[in-house]
């Protein structure tokens, strides 16, 4: 370097300060692996939660379990559809039924009124 100022000097400065980066990585990741614990340690020291082996299943066993859920589910909605049919029915009876009350409650007032003596008609002929 027989120049400070001249291009080759500042490439040759950039490729120390290059070395040094590399260097000081090495040295770092060399440090981390000596201080971090391995084997039993490591995992007494992890801070991972481990879960428990899931119940699995194949996929045969899958689509028997949906066609069997998707028939029960068939079953409950035509079970509903009765269930609705049958209500509506009961319904439709009880409505039937108030109705018959009511018509008969004109014709049940006046008996009461002329039994009470509160309701004068004239005579019919």
């Amino acid at each position: 370097m027989s120049d400070p100022s001249h291009f080759s000097s500042i490439g040759w400065l950039l490729v120390c300060l290059a070395a040094i980066a590399a260097g000081a990585n090495q040295i770092t990741s060399l440090w981390q692996k000596w201080t971090r614990p391995n084997g039993t340690d490591a995992m007494a020291n992890a801070n991972a939660a481990f879960q428990a082996k899931g119940d699995y299943v194949t996929r045969g066993e899958f689509q028997e379990l949906k066609r069997e859920v998707s028939a029960e589910l068939e079953t409950i909605r035509r079970e509903i559809g009765e269930m609705e049919t049958r209500m509506s029915d009961a319904s439709e009876e009880r409505i039937r039924r108030v109705h018959q009350r009511l018509d008969t409650i004109p014709d049940r007032i006046i008996t009461q009124l002329s039994t009470l003596g509160l309701l004068r008609r004239p005579d019919h002929p």
